[in-house]
């Protein structure tokens, strides 16, 4: 006999169970035994006792005694978040920060001390792998050694195991009577070497058919409850019947005694004796039991007993057409005894497949399917398996992100999860993507290895994004030709961008300076908010602020930015004559922008044309800078963004100014999603029409006018997002011309550059964005990101 000590825990409930092979006896010394069992409470719960500091969840025994958490009228200790139901703790519908306590308790509430334990896990309908990574953490928490989780259809067949004489390839199955359900399972019995010999372990090959059962534990607990209210609504009045034992005892079969209960208002009441439940019996049929044809032996497992019990197994047995070995409630918790004990001495306790994770690899051009474990063979429990052959992937260079498909069995939809790299890599880089995983232990880790550049990735499958597509359709999705649309831009903003640099100080000390001071100095704010240390703003362009300026510098910047507004209307006004310093103030906070600025741009706009034009914004041409590009900035909604595109396309394109218009329809097209969406085939072919122009115009110059032209033109790419395959070469003629206008750039640097160092510095900073337009020009691009990386090269 081992002189370990070992337990198997049946903790689910409804019936819990345990069993190890020690006892103490009062004045004994311990004593080792072939199997000592224990009984938790029915349909049990665990209890907080103690108060503050000393508060700790208690389980087992001890918690089916305790007032705690049973209602009013016994005080302070009565109130209900006292009291966690066992069932609710292991589905995870208790979410409290303890949860993993409470839930621990409930194992070592029954016992706690072993050395090796074997869990009973059901197989549950819900996910199955977050599941067992709750009962794991609960047993890490309480921090019970050496924990193996198994399937309660192994357990049942371990212990049968240790009653019968099971030869090799015998095939076994199991129906487990469930909280919402019968489930059936149906297992083979291996022989393989253990350490003093041959033994007999089951091998599962696939997750448990639940058939739908009017018998189930929670129909049951449900008629017994009904019984106990003698058919009143559940009220204050008689709430304290649900805490009886009765229901849990007539729902499972069990003697239901009399028993003393106490109501809210702490008045004692005698529950009598209680009949059993009345049952009728169910129609099953034989296609329900389909799983289970050929199987040698059917054993039939159930935490009921007495009438409720041969009920159950009765009708299993009508529908199924044969007798099934009825094992006893005890056998689960026993059954897990066997896996510690096999687990102690090193032999097999038993071998389970794993469930299938597939992703998706491109051979040539064409999108197959890859799976990651293959579902061919089973694997020993406690062993960690790896996918022999991983999927072959590549990281482009340049992109900061890659995404990967996934498939996984038992879900419904495939995901699409995306991996952050970090910073974007300078070249493709070729990765290998893999699973770890073992039986019945949680979820599996899925791992992207890029040997290459020595990094390793983990690919989050919850936080994926859920795709609503069969897989074989989403495979076949991606063989369509999808052309990319560019990500639109979003600049970026950091807490050092307010702190002082390059002999500028920091906004902080500006806003401390100007908040209550009675000339402003909107210059000094302006030039701040416009700076941009190592490429970001203080304020981002969706008018976003750092996380870590404090609330108040926010309240200050909200203040100036009343401030700066009732400037910028006493001007108008007429009331007060000035610069546009505190205008420029509000439109370099982007998106932050009060709506009211953005009205104030357009109206300005609006007037332009008349004659005599006056308006106290433009005070001389540069001014029309500041109006156009200030309102394409800030404007955030599709309204005001529609205006302004109107009063750009109201002018003919020939007239448009490189440092007006120009710019003005680029910050709309590359930082906005709606804005795209918004043109007219009419208004894509005169932007065409424009950059076509403005691109030739730049060869042989200096290429000074030439730096709004690539966000203007990947922005109008993005009409893509009203027609799929809209300036795609091969799809679209303005394609050809765009490609050759960008073509002709590139040889322009090309031939230019080793004798001009002005044209090399252009071409060194722009050729690599130019070249990443091309493909997106041909819908392949790779860098979705391309405007991020534009913005960066200027």
């Amino acid at each position: 006999m081992s002189k370990k000590r070992l337990c198997g825990y049946d903790v689910n409930g409804v019936r819990d169970f345990v069993a190890r092979n020690w006892m103490l006896r009062p004045g004994e010394e311990e004593t080792f035994v072939d199997c000592a069992i224990g009984k938790g409470d029915l349909f049990g719960s665990v209890v907080q006792v103690g108060a503050k500091a000393s508060k700790e969840w208690i389980g087992g025994r001890q918690a089916a005694l305790a007032p705690h958490g049973k209602g009013g009228g016994w005080g302070d200790v009565g109130a209900p978040e006292r009291r966690q139901s066992i069932l609710n703790l292991l589905s995870g519908r208790t979410e409290t920060e303890d949860a993993a306590e409470a839930l621990g308790c409930a194992f070592t509430g029954l016992a706690s001390g072993a050395r090796y334990n074997a869990v009973a896990i059901d197989e549950v309908s819900e996910d199955a792998e977050l599941y067992q990574e709750r009962i794991l953490a609960a047993l890490a928490k309480k921090r019970v050694s050496n924990p193996m989780l198994v399937w309660r259809s192994i357990l049942a067949v371990l212990y049968h195991l240790t009653t019968a004489q099971v030869p090799e390839k015998t095939v076994i199955g199991v129906i487990s009577h469930g909280l919402d359900g019968l489930r059936l399972q149906r297992l083979r019995v291996l022989k393989r070497s253990g350490q003093a010999g041959d033994i007999y372990a089951p091998e599962r090959r696939q997750a448990a058919i639940n058939v739908p059962f009017p018998l189930d534990y929670l129909r049951l607990v449900q008629s017994a409850r009904e019984r106990l209210l003698k058919g009143d609504t559940l009220s204050e009045r008689n709430a304290h019947l649900m805490q009886a034992r009765s229901a849990g005892a007539l729902a499972l079969g069990v003697d239901a005694r009399a028993e003393v209960l106490r109501d809210k208002s702490g008045q004692w009441h005698i529950l009598p004796d209680q009949d059993p439940l009345e049952l009728d019996e169910p129609e099953l049929s034989a296609e329900n039991f389909a799983v289970l044809s050929g199987c040698d032996v059917v054993l039939f497992e159930s935490l009921a007993q007495g009438a409720v019990r041969d009920v159950v197994a009765g009708v299993c047995e009508m529908a199924l057409g044969r007798q099934l070995e009825r094992l006893p409630v005890e056998s689960v918790a026993i059954g897990a005894l066997e896996a510690a004990r096999r687990m102690a001495d090193g032999d097999p306790v038993f071998f389970d497949f794993l469930p299938k994770i597939s992703t998706m690899v491109y051979s040539g051009d064409k999108a197959e399917n890859f799976d990651l474990i293959d579902d061919s063979e089973t694997l020993e429990a406690g062993r960690l398996y790896r996918s022999p052959k991983p999927a072959k992937l590549g990281l482009p260079g340049g992109q900061s992100e890659v995404s990967v498909y996934l498939r996984k069995e038992g879900q419904l939809w495939p995901r699409k999860a995306r991996v952050n790299v970090g910073k974007p890599l300078d070249a493709d880089a070729p990765v290998s993507l893999f699973v770890e995983q073992r039986p019945a232990a949680g979820r599996a880790r899925i791992l992207m290895d890029a040997a290459s550049i020595g990094r390793q990735f983990s690919v989050d499958w919850d936080q994926a994004e859920e795709i609503e597509l069969d897989w074989d359709a989403l495979i076949a999705e991606q063989n369509v030709f999808k052309p990319s649309i560019p990500n639109k831009l979003v600049l970026p903003c950091a807490d050092f961008a307010w702190e002082e640099n390059n002999r500028s100080p920091s906004l902080y000390d500006l806003l401390d300076e100007n908040v209550d001071r009675v000339e402003v100095d909107w210059a000094a704010l302006a030039r701040k908010l416009v700076s941009r240390p190592q490429q970001t703003y203080c304020i981002s362009s969706e008018g976003e602020l750092p996380p870590e300026v404090d609330l108040e510098a926010r309240a200050k910047l909200d203040r100036l930015t009343e401030r700066a507004l009732e400037e910028t209307r006493e001007r108008l006004a007429g009331r007060r004559v000035t610069k546009n310093e505190a205008l420029q103030f509000l439109t370099w906070q982007f998106k932050r922008a009060p709506e009211e600025v953005a009205d104030h741009l357009l109206d300005c706009i609006a007037v332009r044309d008349h004659v005599p034009f006056s308006h106290p914004f433009v005070q001389h041409q540069m001014s029309w800078v500041l109006v156009y590009y200030g309102a394409g900035r800030i404007i955030s909604d599709p309204g005001r963004e529609n205006r302004l595109m109107e009063a750009v396309f109201a002018h003919p394109w020939q007239d448009w100014n490189w440092r007006v218009e120009a710019p003005a329809l680029a910050v709309l097209l590359s930082r906005s999603d709606t804005a795209p969406q918004l043109m007219t085939p009419e208004q894509v072919d005169i932007v065409t029409a424009y950059l076509l122009h403005a691109l030739k115009d730049s060869l042989h110059g200096t290429y000074t006018k030439f730096s709004y032209l690539p966000f203007l033109l990947v922005g109008l790419l993005r009409y893509r997002l009203v027609e799929g395959t809209a300036l795609v070469l091969g799809h679209d003629p303005r394609a050809n011309a765009l490609a050759k206008a960008v073509e002709d750039v590139l040889e322009d640097w090309n031939a230019r550059a080793p004798r001009d160092d002005k044209i090399r510095r252009v071409a060194e900073q722009r050729r690599e964005q130019l070249t990443q337009i091309l493909e997106e020009i041909e819908g392949k691009g790779t860098q979705p990101d391309l405007l991020l990386n534009l913005f960066h090269a200027t």
